[in-house]
């Protein structure tokens, strides 16, 4: 936690709105593989995929990642996260050869 105090900019955050709109959401998730990547809880990228299909439930998914950017609160469990390098051919150690990927809780 201390480290990351420290990496707070002194600036504050920025000033230019952020905003993940959408339309943005759709097609952020209509280009993802539905067997890729996953959550602790049970949802995975399938589950987000089908979501777009409802205009409703797209809109609901896209305000819920605009939480963190427009009220600066993040979810408990979006704060226990790890890097983790790994290699995309084995014994590769090359840093722009490794695959990172986050764990999550």
């Amino acid at each position: 936690r201390a480290f990351l105090s420290n990496c707070k900019s002194p600036l504050g955050p920025p000033t230019d709105p952020m905003e993940v709109s959408t339309e943005d959401h759709v097609q952020f998730w209509s280009k993802n593989p539905e067997n890729k990547g996953s959550e602790p809880h049970g949802l995975h990228n399938a589950h987000f995929k089908a979501a777009i299909q409802s205009p409703l439930l797209a809109k609901c998914d896209a305000i819920f990642r605009n939480l963190p950017l427009t009220t600066g609160y993040v979810p408990a469990n979006w704060k226990n996260l790890m890097n983790f390098a790994i290699e995309k051919k084995p014994g590769d150690f090359r840093l722009t050869k490794m695959r990172t990927i986050q764990l999550m809780n």
